[in-house]
Protein backbone atom coordinates (compact mmCIF):
# COMPACT_ATOMS: atom_id res chain seq x y z
CA UNK A 1 0.00 0.00 0.00
CA UNK A 2 1.39 3.69 -0.65
CA UNK A 3 0.38 6.83 0.38
CA UNK A 4 -2.03 9.25 -1.26
CA UNK A 5 -1.48 12.62 -1.40
CA UNK A 6 -4.53 14.49 -1.57
CA UNK A 7 -8.28 15.54 -0.60
CA UNK A 8 -11.25 13.51 0.11
CA UNK A 9 -13.92 14.45 -2.22
CA UNK A 10 -16.27 15.45 0.60
CA UNK A 11 -14.21 18.59 0.72
CA UNK A 12 -15.43 19.31 -2.72
CA UNK A 13 -19.50 19.22 -2.02
CA UNK A 14 -20.60 22.02 -4.39
CA UNK A 15 -16.90 23.08 -5.93
CA UNK A 16 -16.80 20.45 -9.11
CA UNK A 17 -17.77 23.63 -11.42
CA UNK A 18 -14.27 25.61 -9.59
CA UNK A 19 -12.56 22.60 -9.78
CA UNK A 20 -13.25 21.70 -13.31
CA UNK A 21 -11.91 25.06 -14.20
CA UNK A 22 -8.86 24.71 -12.35
CA UNK A 23 -8.22 21.06 -14.38
CA UNK A 24 -9.15 22.59 -17.90
CA UNK A 25 -11.92 20.10 -18.45
CA UNK A 26 -14.48 20.79 -20.93
CA UNK A 27 -17.13 20.40 -18.55
CA UNK A 28 -17.97 19.36 -15.09
CA UNK A 29 -19.84 16.24 -16.42
CA UNK A 30 -16.70 15.33 -18.11
CA UNK A 31 -14.93 15.45 -15.40
CA UNK A 32 -16.93 13.43 -13.03
CA UNK A 33 -17.35 11.51 -15.96
CA UNK A 34 -13.96 10.20 -15.76
CA UNK A 35 -13.67 10.02 -12.17
CA UNK A 36 -16.38 7.71 -12.21
CA UNK A 37 -14.64 5.66 -14.69
CA UNK A 38 -11.64 5.17 -12.59
CA UNK A 39 -13.28 4.27 -9.95
CA UNK A 40 -15.80 1.59 -11.75
CA UNK A 41 -12.65 0.47 -12.71
CA UNK A 42 -10.86 -0.10 -9.56
CA UNK A 43 -13.66 -1.63 -8.22
CA UNK A 44 -13.92 -4.26 -11.28
CA UNK A 45 -11.10 -5.24 -10.03
CA UNK A 46 -12.29 -6.36 -6.63
CA UNK A 47 -15.16 -7.68 -7.91
CA UNK A 48 -12.92 -9.96 -10.64
CA UNK A 49 -11.51 -11.25 -7.56
CA UNK A 50 -14.83 -11.99 -5.86
CA UNK A 51 -14.16 -9.00 -2.73
CA UNK A 52 -16.75 -6.22 -1.82
CA UNK A 53 -15.15 -2.84 -0.83
CA UNK A 54 -17.99 -2.30 1.29
CA UNK A 55 -17.33 1.69 2.52
CA UNK A 56 -17.50 3.72 -0.90
CA UNK A 57 -18.14 7.19 0.68
CA UNK A 58 -16.82 10.66 -0.36
CA UNK A 59 -14.49 10.06 2.95
CA UNK A 60 -12.45 7.34 1.24
CA UNK A 61 -12.65 8.35 -2.14
CA UNK A 62 -9.27 10.63 -2.65
CA UNK A 63 -8.78 13.54 -4.71
CA UNK A 64 -5.26 13.69 -5.93
CA UNK A 65 -3.82 16.13 -8.46
CA UNK A 66 -6.70 15.37 -11.30
CA UNK A 67 -7.20 11.63 -10.15
CA UNK A 68 -9.47 10.00 -8.00
CA UNK A 69 -7.82 7.36 -5.56
CA UNK A 70 -10.44 4.60 -3.95
CA UNK A 71 -9.00 4.07 -0.06
CA UNK A 72 -9.76 2.83 3.23
CA UNK A 73 -10.50 -1.46 2.50
CA UNK A 74 -10.96 -2.07 6.26
CA UNK A 75 -14.36 -3.48 5.20
CA UNK A 76 -13.71 -5.92 2.03
CA UNK A 77 -15.77 -8.55 2.21
CA UNK A 78 -16.72 -11.91 -0.15
CA UNK A 79 -19.33 -12.46 -2.54
CA UNK A 80 -21.98 -13.84 -0.35
CA UNK A 81 -21.01 -13.27 2.85
CA UNK A 82 -22.67 -10.97 4.91
CA UNK A 83 -21.38 -7.79 5.82
CA UNK A 84 -20.12 -7.28 9.27
CA UNK A 85 -20.21 -3.90 9.56
CA UNK A 86 -22.56 -1.13 6.87
CA UNK A 87 -20.17 1.63 6.52
CA UNK A 88 -20.96 4.69 5.79
CA UNK A 89 -25.04 4.66 6.52
CA UNK A 90 -25.21 7.57 4.37
CA UNK A 91 -24.19 6.08 1.36
CA UNK A 92 -24.49 2.20 1.79
CA UNK A 93 -27.31 0.13 0.34
CA UNK A 94 -29.66 -0.94 2.25
CA UNK A 95 -29.12 -4.51 2.32
CA UNK A 96 -25.70 -3.48 3.95
CA UNK A 97 -27.92 -2.11 6.91
CA UNK A 98 -29.96 -4.98 6.96
CA UNK A 99 -26.65 -7.43 7.02
CA UNK A 100 -27.75 -9.24 3.34
CA UNK A 101 -25.49 -10.78 1.34
CA UNK A 102 -22.55 -8.41 -0.03
CA UNK A 103 -22.68 -7.99 -4.02
CA UNK A 104 -20.88 -6.22 -6.41
CA UNK A 105 -24.38 -3.50 -6.85
CA UNK A 106 -23.75 -2.83 -3.37
CA UNK A 107 -20.67 -0.84 -3.96
CA UNK A 108 -21.53 0.88 -7.11
CA UNK A 109 -25.02 1.85 -4.79
CA UNK A 110 -22.55 4.08 -2.74
CA UNK A 111 -20.46 5.23 -5.34
CA UNK A 112 -23.18 7.02 -6.82
CA UNK A 113 -24.93 7.92 -3.62
CA UNK A 114 -21.71 9.29 -3.22
CA UNK A 115 -21.16 11.72 -6.27
CA UNK A 116 -24.80 12.66 -6.12
CA UNK A 117 -24.33 14.36 -2.51
CA UNK A 118 -20.73 15.81 -3.86
CA UNK A 119 -22.72 17.07 -7.03
CA UNK A 120 -25.78 18.65 -6.38
CA UNK A 121 -24.92 19.18 -2.32
CA UNK A 122 -27.90 17.23 -0.86
CA UNK A 123 -27.57 14.23 1.32
CA UNK A 124 -28.85 11.63 -1.48
CA UNK A 125 -31.65 9.99 0.09
CA UNK A 126 -33.05 12.45 2.61
CA UNK A 127 -36.44 12.79 1.89
CA UNK A 128 -39.01 15.62 4.19
CA UNK A 129 -36.05 14.66 6.85
CA UNK A 130 -36.22 11.73 6.87
CA UNK A 131 -33.40 8.92 5.56
CA UNK A 132 -35.87 7.01 3.23
CA UNK A 133 -33.79 4.86 0.77
CA UNK A 134 -37.27 2.78 -0.28
CA UNK A 135 -37.87 6.11 -2.41
CA UNK A 136 -34.59 6.24 -4.11
CA UNK A 137 -32.85 9.86 -4.79
CA UNK A 138 -34.18 13.05 -3.90
CA UNK A 139 -34.34 14.16 -6.88
CA UNK A 140 -36.82 17.48 -5.91
CA UNK A 141 -34.22 18.82 -4.11
CA UNK A 142 -32.09 19.06 -7.27
CA UNK A 143 -32.85 21.73 -10.20
CA UNK A 144 -33.95 19.89 -13.74
CA UNK A 145 -31.83 22.52 -15.43
CA UNK A 146 -28.95 21.50 -13.24
CA UNK A 147 -29.55 17.92 -13.43
CA UNK A 148 -29.57 18.70 -17.35
CA UNK A 149 -25.94 19.24 -17.26
CA UNK A 150 -24.91 15.34 -16.43
CA UNK A 151 -27.45 13.50 -18.89
CA UNK A 152 -24.87 10.67 -19.12
CA UNK A 153 -24.18 10.96 -15.08
CA UNK A 154 -28.23 11.12 -14.35
CA UNK A 155 -28.52 7.69 -16.04
CA UNK A 156 -25.46 5.87 -13.72
CA UNK A 157 -26.78 7.17 -10.65
CA UNK A 158 -30.99 6.59 -11.18
CA UNK A 159 -29.62 3.54 -11.91
CA UNK A 160 -27.16 2.41 -9.48
CA UNK A 161 -29.54 3.76 -6.69
CA UNK A 162 -33.10 2.00 -7.89
CA UNK A 163 -35.23 1.02 -4.86
CA UNK A 164 -35.18 -2.16 -6.99
CA UNK A 165 -32.20 -4.21 -6.70
CA UNK A 166 -32.88 -5.86 -9.93
CA UNK A 167 -33.13 -2.77 -11.94
CA UNK A 168 -29.12 -2.01 -10.83
CA UNK A 169 -26.40 -2.71 -12.34
CA UNK A 170 -25.05 -5.90 -11.62
CA UNK A 171 -21.25 -5.08 -11.83
CA UNK A 172 -18.70 -2.74 -12.34
CA UNK A 173 -17.89 -3.83 -15.75
CA UNK A 174 -22.21 -3.42 -17.00
CA UNK A 175 -21.85 0.71 -15.46
CA UNK A 176 -18.80 0.76 -16.91
CA UNK A 177 -20.60 0.58 -20.69
CA UNK A 178 -22.95 3.27 -20.07
CA UNK A 179 -20.24 5.87 -18.63
CA UNK A 180 -18.69 5.41 -21.91
CA UNK A 181 -21.16 6.24 -23.83
CA UNK A 182 -20.39 9.38 -25.95
CA UNK A 183 -23.10 11.75 -25.85
CA UNK A 184 -24.71 12.45 -29.72
CA UNK A 185 -23.13 14.84 -32.02
CA UNK A 186 -25.40 16.45 -34.67
CA UNK A 187 -23.91 16.30 -37.92
CA UNK A 188 -22.74 19.29 -39.73
CA UNK A 189 -25.55 21.32 -41.95
CA UNK A 190 -24.17 20.61 -45.76
CA UNK A 191 -25.92 23.07 -48.34
CA UNK A 192 -25.33 21.49 -52.12
CA UNK A 193 -24.19 24.10 -54.28
CA UNK A 194 -25.00 23.33 -58.24
CA UNK A 195 -22.25 23.18 -60.55
CA UNK A 196 -20.67 26.22 -61.71
CA UNK A 197 -21.78 28.83 -59.09
CA UNK A 198 -19.85 29.71 -56.35
CA UNK A 199 -21.06 29.35 -52.50
CA UNK A 200 -22.64 32.36 -50.64
CA UNK A 201 -20.04 33.70 -48.42
CA UNK A 202 -21.14 35.03 -45.12
CA UNK A 203 -19.66 37.89 -42.93
CA UNK A 204 -17.84 36.58 -39.89
CA UNK A 205 -16.89 38.96 -37.12
CA UNK A 206 -13.64 38.86 -34.51
CA UNK A 207 -14.02 41.50 -32.18
CA UNK A 208 -10.90 41.90 -30.88
CA UNK A 209 -9.02 41.62 -34.55
CA UNK A 210 -10.97 45.13 -35.09
CA UNK A 211 -9.36 46.42 -32.13
CA UNK A 212 -6.08 45.45 -33.27
CA UNK A 213 -5.96 46.59 -36.85
CA UNK A 214 -7.13 50.05 -35.83
CA UNK A 215 -3.68 50.30 -33.95
CA UNK A 216 -1.53 48.83 -36.53
CA UNK A 217 0.19 51.43 -38.49
CA UNK A 218 -1.80 52.39 -42.19
CA UNK A 219 -4.49 50.08 -41.46
CA UNK A 220 -7.49 51.41 -42.98
CA UNK A 221 -9.40 50.83 -39.69
CA UNK A 222 -7.32 53.88 -37.92
CA UNK A 223 -8.02 57.08 -37.22
CA UNK A 224 -9.39 58.63 -39.79
CA UNK A 225 -7.05 61.35 -40.38
CA UNK A 226 -3.58 59.42 -39.17
CA UNK A 227 -4.72 55.77 -40.52
CA UNK A 228 -3.29 54.29 -37.02
CA UNK A 229 -0.46 56.02 -36.95
CA UNK A 230 -1.07 58.22 -34.00
CA UNK A 231 -1.13 54.97 -32.16
CA UNK A 232 1.12 54.04 -29.25
CA UNK A 233 1.40 50.86 -30.70
CA UNK A 234 3.12 52.64 -34.19
CA UNK A 235 5.17 54.75 -31.58
CA UNK A 236 6.45 52.21 -30.20
CA UNK A 237 7.38 49.87 -33.07
CA UNK A 238 9.05 53.18 -35.36
CA UNK A 239 12.13 52.10 -36.57
CA UNK A 240 13.60 55.49 -38.43
CA UNK A 241 15.62 54.71 -41.84
CA UNK A 242 18.47 56.81 -43.14
CA UNK A 243 16.88 56.83 -46.42
CA UNK A 244 13.02 57.41 -45.66
CA UNK A 245 14.22 59.97 -42.71
CA UNK A 246 12.51 62.83 -43.34
CA UNK A 247 11.36 66.00 -41.19
CA UNK A 248 7.96 67.35 -39.84
CA UNK A 249 7.37 69.92 -42.28
CA UNK A 250 5.59 73.22 -40.17
CA UNK A 251 3.90 76.33 -41.20
CA UNK A 252 3.99 79.18 -39.00
CA UNK A 253 1.54 82.09 -39.92
CA UNK A 254 1.95 85.42 -38.15
CA UNK A 255 -1.41 87.70 -37.82
CA UNK A 256 -1.44 90.83 -36.54
CA UNK A 257 -2.46 90.77 -32.69
CA UNK A 258 -2.36 86.96 -32.32
CA UNK A 259 -0.03 83.70 -32.68
CA UNK A 260 -1.11 80.43 -34.10
CA UNK A 261 0.86 77.37 -35.19
CA UNK A 262 0.38 74.39 -37.88
CA UNK A 263 1.11 70.92 -37.58
CA UNK A 264 2.29 68.58 -40.78
CA UNK A 265 0.42 65.52 -40.52
CA UNK A 266 2.28 63.18 -42.63
CA UNK A 267 1.50 59.91 -43.31
CA UNK A 268 2.99 57.09 -45.97
CA UNK A 269 2.47 58.82 -49.64
CA UNK A 270 -0.91 60.09 -48.73
CA UNK A 271 -1.91 63.15 -49.00
CA UNK A 272 -2.90 64.81 -44.79
CA UNK A 273 -4.50 68.21 -43.53
CA UNK A 274 -2.32 71.11 -41.86
CA UNK A 275 -4.28 71.68 -38.39
CA UNK A 276 -3.92 74.99 -37.16
CA UNK A 277 -4.10 76.31 -33.77
CA UNK A 278 -7.83 78.22 -34.81
CA UNK A 279 -9.35 74.69 -35.64
CA UNK A 280 -9.15 75.39 -39.27
CA UNK A 281 -7.87 73.06 -41.66
CA UNK A 282 -6.43 73.15 -45.22
CA UNK A 283 -4.83 70.51 -47.66
CA UNK A 284 -1.14 70.19 -47.71
CA UNK A 285 1.05 68.53 -50.17
CA UNK A 286 1.77 64.97 -50.23
CA UNK A 287 4.30 63.81 -48.00
CA UNK A 288 6.58 60.80 -48.84
CA UNK A 289 7.57 59.99 -45.62
CA UNK A 290 7.47 57.06 -44.12
CA UNK A 291 6.08 57.10 -40.70
CA UNK A 292 5.70 61.16 -38.82
CA UNK A 293 5.96 62.25 -35.38
CA UNK A 294 3.95 65.02 -34.11
CA UNK A 295 6.11 68.08 -32.85
CA UNK A 296 3.50 71.12 -31.73
CA UNK A 297 6.06 74.40 -33.25
CA UNK A 298 4.82 77.61 -32.40
CA UNK A 299 5.62 80.40 -34.35
CA UNK A 300 5.00 83.72 -32.84
CA UNK A 301 4.68 87.16 -34.78
CA UNK A 302 4.17 90.91 -33.80
CA UNK A 303 2.12 93.08 -35.60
Amino acid sequence: MSWVEGSPLRDFVGVLPLFKDDLDEPSTEALTLAWLRAMCEALDVLHRNGLIHGDVSPGNLIVSGRDLVLTDYDFVSRFGEPIAAPGALLYCSPSHQTGQAASPSDDLYALAASFFHVMFEHEPFRHDGTLAKDRGLNREAVDAEQRAEYPTVAAFLDRATDPDPARRFPSAAEALKVLTVEPPVSPPTVTAVPAGEEAPRREERVEWLRSLLQSYPGSRWGNQETRGLDSDFAEQTYVETPSRRRSTTTYGRAASGSSSCAVMLATARQRCSSISCDGSASNAASHPSAYWKVRRTTACASG
